[in-house]
């Protein structure tokens, strides 16, 4: 069982981006292929940024941060908001 099939997938932290991107590419980087990018701004001093990034087979591009949902439908991953899922 994949972490996709109960429905959209809270990116509530840099390990749930990790988990995505290994169960993504991680048995077939001939289909998805990415990274995870992590940056701290300076002005004011604020807590690390964490990002996403996944490119299919088909070209398709995707850029997720924390607090995204993930959802994997019809072999394409879209990045909701919170209020895209609740509503």
């Amino acid at each position: 069982m994949g972490m996709f099939d109960s429905g959209p997938v809270h990116l509530d932290s840099p390990a749930q981006l990790f988990e995505v991107l290994q169960e993504l590419a991680g048995e077939d980087a001939l289909t998805w292929r990415g990274v995870i990018d992590v940056w701290g701004e300076q002005n004011p001093p604020g807590p690390a940024k964490w990002r996403l990034q996944l490119n299919d087979d088909k070209g398709n591009k995707v850029t997720a941060q924390v607090g995204d949902y993930l959802v994997l439908t019809y072999g394409r991953l879209l990045v909701l908001d919170a209020d895209e899922v609740t509503a």
